[in-house]
């Protein structure tokens, strides 16, 4: 796989998560220009941190944080620990995938 820049930059953000601090990075581009395929390439080489995915689905357009919702709900048997706020990261683009990277657990929605 190519885009050895955007690899660099996403492979830094899970390095500043681990080491306790919290970032932020939008993925965006047209359709079809591999955004997706970068997000499972951060899946599949990102280990000693929680991913959780959402897509964003037409359908679900005017649903307010629809997308929240989908990235929050298979963690509400969690509620009863507190959040590690100031290690996490989201990495995203807008109306696809989302990754929520935080903790240490591995786990893949």
């Amino acid at each position: 796989m190519g885009r050895r820049r955007e690899r660099e930059a996403l492979s830094a953000l899970v390095d500043t998560v681990r080491a306790g601090e919290s970032r932020a990075l939008v993925v965006t581009g047209e359709s079809g220009v591999g955004k997706t395929a970068l997000l499972d390439w951060l899946v599949a080489e990102t280990s000693g941190v929680r991913i959780v995915r959402a897509t964003g689905v037409q359908a679900e357009m005017d649903l307010p944080f629809a997308a929240l919702h989908q990235l929050l709900a298979p963690m509400l048997d969690r509620l009863n620990r507190p959040p590690r706020l100031s290690s996490c990261g989201i990495v995203g683009r807008p109306g696809g995938a989302i990754m929520h990277a935080a903790g240490r657990a591995s786990v893949t929605s």
